[in-house]
């Protein structure tokens, strides 16, 4: 069993992860800031077999909100984090979530010793050189994928690698 925490918990891949997760016996911290990027109506729905477990909580927060990660990140103690908040309709909010988001996500699961954490993109195509730069890669192929999820993938990628090699390089404490 293991502590799990899924940011875009709310989301259709989030949701369906937190319901295999649940099922393989973990407990799961679902974060979501439950904003009206889609109706909040189908998010709950889509966390509606989780809310019953009690092996699941959902977290209403926004990644942007440092004190409020931290403090579920701390709190919670996962061993492993699934990363997969985006904001996409927003071009502002994209680049916040992405950026800050990301920033202050992989600084909580450092912060709080966490074990394991999987980066996971969707693109609407088969991701070429793109697909090598994640742990996971999801192919989705529909009409309605745009390229912002690209620019996510990229640029999250960029700074995970800029987080390892500052982490790595940082003096031990």
């Amino acid at each position: 069993m293991k502590r799990v925490l899924v940011t875009g918990a709310a989301g259709f891949i989030g949701s369906w992860l937190g319901e295999r997760l649940l099922s393989r016996g973990d407990v799961v911290l679902g974060m979501d800031a439950m904003v009206d990027n889609y109706d909040p109506a189908i998010k709950r729905r889509n966390l509606a077999a989780a809310l019953a477990s009690d092996r699941f909580r959902l977290e209403e927060a926004d990644i942007c909100d440092e004190a409020r990660i931290r403090a579920a990140f701390e709190a919670f103690r996962p061993d492993a984090v699934v990363h997969l908040a985006t904001m996409k309709e927003d071009p502002d909010a994209f680049f916040d979530v992405s950026i800050r988001g990301t920033f202050n996500v992989l600084e909580a699961a450092r912060v709080a010793k966490a074990k394991g954490m999987q980066t996971i993109a969707m693109t609407g195509y088969d991701g070429g050189a793109l697909k090598e730069m994640v742990d996971i890669h999801l192919h989705v192929p529909c009409d309605c994928m745009a390229q912002v999820e690209d620019a996510h993938l990229i640029l999250e990628h960029a700074l995970v690698e800029i987080l390892k090699e500052t982490l790595h390089n940082a003096p031990k404490a």
